[in-house]
């Protein structure tokens, strides 16, 4: 009875648009500090190669870790990377100020270039993660996962 179950899943195109299929965990969890305000630690993650929609193809995601609340910030794939560091001080540092700690997975280039710069001037600790790496950055990936599903 089991495969047969499978097997009709397999064939059910409404499963397999919707079913989200997680991958089994890397290794050991190491879990963040718990956070004690908004906004104060946060994640980053691009969401890239998105079809073209009113002249954007690439969403930035910021995710609070205490709130689980997030910023989803329009952009084209060619943007630079002082480009993207206006777009969050526009969209996101306006609205919530100073931070304590960000994560990403967007590569040393982007962590150093952007969040490198950004950061030194304002005093906030950096802590890069590997992409897809869910010990660190789960939560960003889980969000980045169900705008796109939405998508």
């Amino acid at each position: 009875m089991g495969h047969y179950i499978v097997e009709y899943m397999k064939g059910c195109d409404l499963c397999n648009c919707t079913k989200n299929y997680p991958a089994p965990l890397a290794g050991k969890l190491m879990p963040n500090c718990i956070p004690d305000h908004h906004w104060h630690f946060i994640s980053v993650g691009l969401i890239t190669k998105l079809p073209w929609s009113h002249g954007y193809d690439t969403i930035m995601v910021v995710v609070d870790h205490l709130s689980k609340c997030a910023h989803a910030i329009l952009m084209t794939s060619d943007i630079t990377v002082s480009r993207v560091a206006w777009l969050f001080r526009d969209h996101f540092w306006k609205l919530h100020g100073l931070l304590e700690e960000v994560i990403s997975d967007q590569g040393t280039q982007f962590v150093s270039n952007f969040m490198h710069g950004f950061s030194q001037l304002l005093k906030i600790k950096i802590s890069a993660s590997i992409a897809y790496h869910p010990q660190t950055d789960s939560q960003t990936e889980q969000v980045n996962q169900e705008v796109e599903q939405t998508l």
